[in-house]
């Protein structure tokens, strides 16, 4: 097993449960500890800019070592 790929399947788990687990539950969230419908607003902005900022250092990182060929 190559040691760049479990980082990465730990990276893509994260963002698929963020998104798909965590996410729906903010609004929830928000209630429970009380933080308004701006509150919420913010987490699912800082969850948003999060994403972004990660897919850049991902892909500036894919500039500097290139796409390597998946081997079988």
């Amino acid at each position: 097993m190559d040691k760049c790929l479990p980082p990465l399947l730990v990276a893509v788990f994260i963002n698929i449960a963020g998104f798909s687990l965590i996410l729906p539950l903010l609004p929830f969230y928000g209630q429970v500890f009380e933080a308004g419908s701006f509150g919420v607003a913010l987490l699912f902005a800082a969850y948003s800019f999060g994403n972004v900022f990660g897919e850049i250092v991902w892909g500036r990182q894919s500039d500097v070592w290139g796409r390597r060929k998946i081997r079988p």
